[in-house]
């Protein structure tokens, strides 16, 4: 656990169409103090969005949804909350690692297999961190 206590106010929206994949990384989150609100497809991530009084700092998405692309999503909510951090992630029932695509404030990407310990470091790390332009 990287502290819990800091990450309780801290709002992820989690928006992947494979269940087991969402389980997986919705429990890591939750057992480091992340609230996580959760979506299966970019409209349910829209809804859950304007359902929500919490500012959600970080969208954490699949790259391919069902109705959109994760990127779609992302520009979308951007639209709204410019200051919005992402991670894109791709999970596979079989395998114990998640798979992130980590997108540098150049907009060069790395696709990377990580283990759920793995995301939670990444995800601290991604939240505690300004965007490209702020102070």
């Amino acid at each position: 656990m990287t502290g819990a206590l800091n990450n309780s106010s801290l709002v992820t929206l989690l928006v992947d169409d494979d269940i087991v994949a969402r389980r997986i990384v919705r429990a890591s989150l939750e057992v480091d103090g992340y609230q996580v609100l959760e979506a299966a497809n970019g409209e349910e991530a829209l809804a859950a969005w304007a359902m929500t009084n919490e500012p959600i700092q970080l969208l954490l998405c699949g790259i391919m949804l069902a109705d959109m692309a994760g990127t779609e999503l992302y520009q979308r909510l951007t639209l709204i909350h410019p200051q919005l951090k992402v991670l894109y992630i791709s999970g596979h029932k079989m395998e114990p690692v998640i798979k992130v695509t980590i997108v540098d404030p150049q907009g060069s990407a790395q696709l990377k297999s990580i283990t759920p310990s793995e995301l939670i470091q990444l995800v601290s790390q991604l939240v505690h961190r300004p965007r490209a332009g702020e102070p």
